[in-house]
């Protein structure tokens, strides 16, 4: 055997090398990826669809604005409702789906076929003692004489068309087509809860940053009103002096309690303008929207809640959209158990089959095939899968009554806090408005007998700073009741039924009934489900 000539390979190993050397490798780039690793990416610009158009117009916004209108903006720009209302939809479309399962399954398979073959022969001698017998009958040719030959052989061209019709129905399975469907509806209620309670969340976050606007918008009123005070004292002050009645010590006390006053102006004000853009992004505006708000009426109306809080709790049982998905989550496990269960018995089927042959040159050979058959699917089997399935599911519907019991004593403390707090701040409007009444009346006395020589200046600051802590008092007292109102109403899961409240200076009584629900009297004792 001839030798290789030594160092033949080297060339194509060097080459091979060269190929894998990692200095040499320029990576290439991959899709919508980074083309080095020190390059950034860049995001494609994209387009959103045109939505449609708002429910309010550039009118709307250049007027005063009640808090209705404000909510009705924020549920059609805030996309937390927009996703739930989706979410909704889709559930629903998924209910449809599930109802397909009742129908029976059609499927059409076609196939066009065109078909040409060459068969080559091979050179060869023959051996065969049956001379002249055919090899093939495909047009190979044999030797009758002992003798080589060759040839060759072409088939026929075939041209064919395939048709089948298969037609599928279920027609027992333990009801597990019906729970698909009931897991399938209770989705879509659960979504249905999750959407309303979304636009409550919107609706509580848009009604909290609008009365933190009106009490700060309130307290630079109220500041404002202490800088004019402040004025008048620093005023007499100096005309105390003047008139040398009083020291400049008193000058310069009243004019220290000015620049507080003013101070506190500033940061009221800076507060009022953040809490107002806060509005605008939960309204779903631009920050920087020019928009005038309704305020808190000057005598605010008188809501008496009827009933006690046992009395709100029952009807919060009733109305809070998050309790409502609690409890269509245990309905889905319970669903979930049935399609479990159902999933370890037999299942039958009836199969149908209509299937044809043609051939385009030879329709003589045509043909079809057409059967029904019924098929039974029984599992026997499978290393205790359905039986551990069950009890997972079992665990799991404990686990969604578990949470449902939790999601009924949160509401419950929300219900005891806000209620109370709802009281609170009632009762405590009218001290507010005592204590501004009399703080007034003191600051103006104290002034005057300051005039008089009668008082010192200390007393009169001191007075002008109980003033100030009254007016702020009062505007804290009155935003607490608004923002307690609504808090008890979101709470009970009734927040759409005060909206119409909101700047009516006249008396309303709103009158909560005691409504009884089945929430826990139809849970069933799932350890007896089959």
């Amino acid at each position: 055997m001839p030798q290789r000539p030594k160092g033949s390979l080297l060339p194509l190993i060097l080459l091979l090398l060269s190929g894998c050397n990692p200095l040499a490798y320029e990576p290439e780039r991959v899709g919508d990826s980074p083309s080095s690793p020190g390059t950034t990416w860049e995001q494609k610009p994209f387009k959103l669809a045109q939505p449609t158009p708002p429910p309010f117009s550039a009118e709307d916004l250049s007027a005063t604005m009640p808090l209705s209108k404000l909510l009705d903006i924020a549920l059609y720009n805030n996309p937390a409702t927009r996703v739930s209302w989706n979410a909704a939809r889709a559930a629903a479309f998924g209910v449809q789906v599930s109802l397909s399962r009742y129908y029976p399954a059609i499927a059409y398979i076609g196939t066009l076929n065109a078909e040409e073959s060459t068969i080559g022969l091979g050179a060869g001698t023959a051996n065969s003692t049956s001379q002249g017998q055919a090899i093939s009958n495909i047009g190979q040719a044999a030797n009758s004489g002992g003798t080589t030959v060759s040839g060759s052989a072409t088939s026929p061209d075939i041209y064919t068309a395939f048709n089948e019709l298969t037609a599928t129905y279920l027609l027992l399975d333990f009801g597990g087509r019906d729970a698909n469907v009931e897991l399938a509806r209770q989705t879509l209620y659960a979504a249905n809860w999750e959407h309303n309670y979304t636009m409550q969340q919107v609706m509580i976050s848009v009604i909290t940053a609008y009365t933190s606007y009106l009490g700060n918008k309130g307290l630079v009123a109220a500041n404002e009103q202490d800088v004019k005070d402040a004025e008048v004292t620093v005023a007499a002050a100096n005309k105390m002096h003047i008139a040398g009645l009083s020291t400049l010590t008193d000058v310069l006390q009243a004019l220290s309690a000015l620049e507080q006053a003013k101070l506190n102006l500033i940061q009221a004000q800076t507060a009022e303008s953040t809490s107002f853009a806060e509005m605008l992004i939960d309204i779903g505006l631009p920050p920087d929207t020019e928009l005038s708000v309704e305020s808190l009426p000057d005598k605010l109306p008188i809501i008496e809640v009827s009933g006690n809080v046992s009395t709100l709790f029952e009807l919060a049982k009733e109305k809070r959209p998050d309790i409502g998905a609690a409890i269509a989550a245990v309905k889905e496990q319970e669903a979930q158990f049935r399609i479990a269960y159902s999933s370890g018995l037999p299942t039958l089927t009836a199969n149908g089959v209509l299937s044809q042959l043609h051939y385009f040159r030879t329709p003589k050979r045509d043909g079809h095939d057409n059967s029904i058959s019924l098929e039974i699917d029984f599992p026997i089997f499978q290393g205790f899968f359905y039986i551990n399935q069950e009890k997972q599911i079992r665990a799991q519907i404990q686990e969604a009554i578990a949470n449902l019991d939790v999601e009924i004593n949160n509401v419950a403390t929300q219900v005891v806090t806000n209620y109370y707090a709802f009281l609170g701040a009632a009762a405590a409007i009218p001290n507010a408005e005592a204590l501004l009444n009399y703080s007034q009346r003191a600051y103006k006395g104290l002034l005057l007998q300051y005039r008089t020589g009668t008082s010192s200046i200390l007393d009169v600051i001191t007075a002008l700073t109980t003033l100030s802590n009254a007016r702020a008092q009062l505007v804290v007292t009155r935003t607490q009741w608004a923002a307690s109102l609504a808090n008890l109403a979101f709470s009970v899961g009734i927040l759409d039924d005060t909206t119409g409240y909101w700047g009516k200076p006249v008396t309303e009584n709103i009158t909560f009934t005691s409504l009884k629900d089945d929430i826990r009297n139809d849970k069933k004792d799932h350890t007896d489900m089959p």
